[in-house]
């Protein structure tokens, strides 16, 4: 499969803090060859930066915005690329761009190549 040479060996966290990422979408994304590392808000809020070694982020869009914030502030303080997703299949985002978190393959491809193969500015 062409994608999963795209994105092998690649390590992904899921950030939530309840039904998220389901079976068939995590699936999905081991046969794109991403390792998927689910954590909780508190999680990545609290712990030592050294347990984070990921290639980028995806983070549920439905958690309270000022847990959003923090969890936002986090990552970028461990220079942890992200996105905000749902897995709803309509949603009014707040704000930004708001991916939609499916089984579907070109969709993950779509989270995964903003992600991962865009780099990150120096300095950032």
């Amino acid at each position: 499969m062409e994608r999963a040479a795209e994105f092998a060996g690649r390590r992904l966290a899921v950030i939530e803090d309840g039904y998220f990422l389901d079976e068939e979408t995590g699936a999905q994304l081991q046969k794109l060859g991403i390792a998927v590392i689910c954590l909780t808000s508190d999680e990545v809020i609290r712990e030592s930066a050294d347990l984070f070694a990921f290639d980028g982020a995806i983070v549920d869009i439905n958690f309270d915005a000022d847990i959003l914030l923090a969890i936002s502030d986090r990552l970028d303080e461990l220079d942890v690329e992200h996105i905000f997703a749902t897995a709803e299949k309509s949603t009014e985002p707040a704000m930004g761009s708001v991916y939609r978190l499916c089984p579907d393959g070109d969709e993950l491809v779509k989270i995964l190549r903003a992600l991962m193969t865009k780099g990150r500015p120096s300095g950032h």
